[in-house]
């Protein structure tokens, strides 16, 4: 498996609440995170970064996830032990009070991508050169895309679009979304956070991974074009390409 982390400020924001990481156990599984500390929120980035503090502590201690529904019971357990941490350190703490983060995690077992995520950071497959999303937002837009009441088109420029209907941190207990995706050699998978995709489409997104075959190239033009748009917000993902038997790099 070949992967990369890139996270990004911006243009705008003044320090980045994004946080994320590809950690490595000794057996060789990986375990590919990113979680987007919420905007507008106290300490977003203290959130994000406990996630990632979580996972760098605990995931080392972790034997080997062979079966699928081993790999889907450690994520859902390992999402509702952060999130009590954060909401723990929210309430006892004024200062932290209210913070939240997004997360989105893949471990992959044999063929099989196992997908957990809450709120709206995604992960995209591309296979064949055709992008899809795995995921689906926890947003109170996607919501309303659901229940018919207003478009894609105007979802995407909601005034009320980063309003989040789930968040790791926020309550007690999270409700945690997994999905899971049979891959292919050569198959990409992409983690990343909503100041990518809040700039560009999903069709350019697929443009770009198919013009690059390096995964580090293709990573940095996303973050850059996100950046020529706006860069409003932090711009984070992990782009990571399925080897079945090749050794992590």
């Amino acid at each position: 498996m070949k992967h990369v982390f890139l996270s990004d400020q911006g243009q705008v924001r003044p320090y980045n609440e994004d946080a994320g990481g590809v950690i490595l156990r000794e057996d060789g599984q990986t375990l590919y995170v990113i979680a987007d500390g919420m905007g507008g929120h106290n300490a977003g980035d203290v959130a994000s970064k406990m996630v990632i503090d979580y996972f760098m502590r605990e995931w080392p201690k972790q034997s080997s996830l062979t079966r699928i529904n081993e790999a889907e019971q450690y994520l859902i357990q390992a999402i509702q032990s952060v999130n009590k941490e954060i909401y723990d350190k929210a309430t006892e703490n004024k200062a932290f009070r209210g913070m939240g983060t997004t997360v989105v995690l893949v471990v992959v077992v044999e063929e099989t991508a196992v997908i957990a995520h809450v709120g709206d950071s995604r992960c995209y497959k591309l296979s064949q050169h055709q992008l899809r999303q795995l995921t689906s937002d926890h947003s109170l837009v996607n919501a309303l895309v659901h229940a018919g009441e207003i478009t894609p088109d105007e979802a995407a420029v909601h005034p009320k679009k980063n309003v989040l209907t789930r968040a790791v941190g926020t309550d007690m207990p999270v409700d945690v979304e997994v999905t899971m995706v049979t891959c292919d050699n050569n198959d990409r998978l992409l983690l990343c956070t909503d100041g990518l995709t809040n700039k560009l489409t999903d069709e350019r997104i697929q443009s770009i991974l198919n013009q690059h075959a390096d995964l580090h190239v293709a990573a940095e033009q996303l973050i850059n074009e996100a950046n020529e748009r706006g860069g409003e917000d932090n711009i984070s993902l992990v782009l990571l390409s399925y080897d079945a038997g090749g050794e992590a790099s």
